[in-house]
């Protein structure tokens, strides 16, 4: 696994081992219309919002467009 070779991060190494599964990689291929997407940004931030840390609505509606086309995880994490 491309992780454990220390040149990949763990994000990677899991959506490299779905996609030899053959698992569907983006909430599209779950079956999450196009047009519920930003009623789901709507439930997700209202859900965030009771965190200690606050999330921005921005920061949330990019995540789950991304999640919704399947991109390539993150591997890097800024924390304020």
């Amino acid at each position: 696994m491309a992780a454990l070779d220390g040149r990949a991060s763990a994000a990677e190494a899991i959506a490299a081992f779905a996609r030899r599964l053959g698992a569907p990689l983006a909430l599209r291929e779950i079956g999450l219309p196009e047009n519920d997407l930003e009623r789901a940004i709507d439930l997700v931030d209202a859900t965030l919002s009771q965190l200690p840390e606050p999330v921005s609505r921005s920061d949330t509606a990019a995540l789950l467009r991304s999640a919704f086309v399947g991109a390539a995880p993150i591997a890097e994490v800024t924390v304020r």
